[in-house]
This record gives structure tokens, C-alpha cells and sequence, in this order.
């Protein structure tokens, strides 16, 4: 700690860029290669701390007296203190703004909003905390905006209504290892809830990455969601029927969001309340 209150000036700005650099490497390289390095597991981690540094890194830069002049050890201390607590502060109050936006909007929890909300929101943050120290923040911002831009094409897109065909051979090769046995449902239990093979999970929108086998008689149903309502029980995805049974259905009196499209044979687009 001694020797890095007796850096220069530009030093310390260069090892907060560089600590900054190696989260963004970490991040980058666990979502490229997330099916072979411990999955969504150890990705949380990884993005949690990520995260957290993001928001740090700003406060840091605003509070630290070090940044442009040295300060003592107790001072240095209080401030890393009072920058990660701020962190914390800030990606809560940004979580609870972006649930609050995305219900007034009548949107659901996806993936790509989830992205694009931090992508807009984030660096008007971090202009607010930096912005009598611009200039030295500017290597840090790069490195972030460029990190986060280049997670957006490591994201697939979640399928959507249009672009149902695109994914089909995905969800097919899903209901093959339903029924085959590859993925497994616990026996005698007629709805299971179970997470795909991380290759195909983005074919879930929903955060719980969770297929709904339903098993009737003869009949197995599967279903992939795709949007989750931020209040209420409200879904949005796409249903594989082995039976091809026509289930159509508009929204009605009594069920306002209940709506079922077919799209091809045995699939259905479907919104359930």
C-alpha cells in the first residue's frame, strides 16, 4: 500500500486500467468458452466481480485525492472502502431502475435488454462520477466500452417469433435428446423442469435457462420460454407438441394474455398467464 501512495499520478491511473484490463479479459474469455470452463457457475462469479469493478473504477476516480495528489494510508484506505460500497450502492439502485423501467414498459427479462440497458445506462454513470476527471478516465472507459461491445456478439440472440426458423434445427435437436433419453426428466413426474446442455440454453430467454417437459399419455410437450413478465406469472415461448395437435387460441374475456399460434407442424408460439 506504501509503495502505491508513492506512485505518480499517471501510474496509478495505469493500474486501475490495468486491473480493468485483465476483469475484461476474464469476462470475455469465460463467455466465449463458458461451456468448457465451469459454465454459468463459475460465470457468475467472474461477471459479478466484473460488475462491481465497473462501478468501483468511476467512484475511485471521483473520491480519490491520490489521483491527483498523494494521500495518507488511512485516507487511501477509507476511500477503497467508500468506493466499493458505493459500487455495491450503485448496481443495486441500477437494478431496481432497470426492473421498474422494463414493468412500465411492459417488457420482459431477457438477455439482449438486460445488454442493452447496462450498454446506454452505464456510461452516463460513470460521465456523472468522473467528470471533473475526464481526461485521466479515458482509458478505463475505452477499455470497458469496447469489453462490453464485444460481449454483445459472444450473446446469441434469443430467438424470437420472427426468427423461430432460423433456430430450428437447435430446437429440434432438443426434442431428439428428449426423446431419446439424453435429457433426462424424473420418472413418474409428469411436468419436469429441466436445464438444457449449456450449448443450447440460449435457446431460453428466461433466467432460469429451464425447459417444461409435460408428459401426458401418449403426448409430450415441450416448452422453451422465451420472455418472462417482470410482474406477474406472464410467459412468452415456444411449445413442440408430439402429437401436432392443433392448439390455437386467441386472447379472450377471461384470459386477456392467452394467445397460441401455430407455426409449423408440431411447434406453436404461445403467451400463458
Amino acid at each position: 500500500m506504501q509503495n502505491l501512495r508513492n506512485l505518480p499520478q499517471q501510474s496509478k491511473v495505469s493500474l486501475i486500467s490495468l486491473i480493468l484490463l485483465v476483469f475484461c479479459c476474464l469476462e470475455l474469455i469465460f463467455r466465449i468458452f463458458k461451456c468448457y470452463l465451469g459454465e454459468f457457475v463459475s460465470l457468475f462469479w467472474i461477471n459479478f466481480a466484473f460488475l462491481i469493478f465497473l462501478f468501483y473504477w468511476p467512484t475511485y476516480f471521483s473520491t480519490n485525492p491520490a489521483i491527483t495528489q498523494p494521500g495518507s494510508l488511512i485516507e487511501e484506505y477509507r476511500i477503497i472502502l467508500t468506493a466499493l460500497f458505493r459500487a455495491i450502492f450503485f448496481l443495486i439502485v441500477f437494478s431496481i431502475l432497470l426492473v421498474i423501467s422494463l414493468a412500465v414498459l411492459k417488457k420482459g427479462i431477457s438477455d439482449t435488454l438486460l445488454f442493452w440497458s447496462f450498454l446506454f445506462l452505464w456510461p452516463i454513470y460513470v460521465f456523472i462520477q468522473v467528470k471533473h476527471n475526464l481526461r485521466k478516465a479515458i482509458v478505463p472507459f475505452s477499455l470497458t466500452i469496447i469489453t462490453m461491445i464485444l460481449i454483445l456478439f459472444t450473446i446469441p440472440a434469443n430467438p424470437t417469433r420472427e426468427t423461430f426458423n432460423t433456430h430450428l434445427k437447435a430446437f429440434e435437436e432438443v426434442v431428439v435428446m428428449v426423446k431419446s433419453g439424453e435429457i433426462k426428466t424424473p420418472p413418474g413426474q409428469v411436468v419436469s423442469e429441466v436445464i438444457l446442455p449449456c450449448q443450447y440454453r440460449y435457446l431460453v430467454g428466461c433466467p432460469n435457462r429451464k425447459i417444461t417437459i409435460t408428459k401426458e399419455a401418449n403426448t409430450n410437450s415441450i416448452f422453451f420460454c422465451s420472455d418472462l413478465a417482470v410482474w406477474g406469472n406472464r410467459r412468452t415461448g415456444f411449445v413442440y407438441r408430439s402429437d401436432n395437435k392443433d392448439i390455437t387460441v386467441k386472447p379472450s374475456g377471461n384470459s386477456p394474455y392467452l394467445e397460441v399460434r401455430k407455426l409449423k407442424d408440431n411447434w406453436f408460439w404461445k403467451i400463458e398467464d
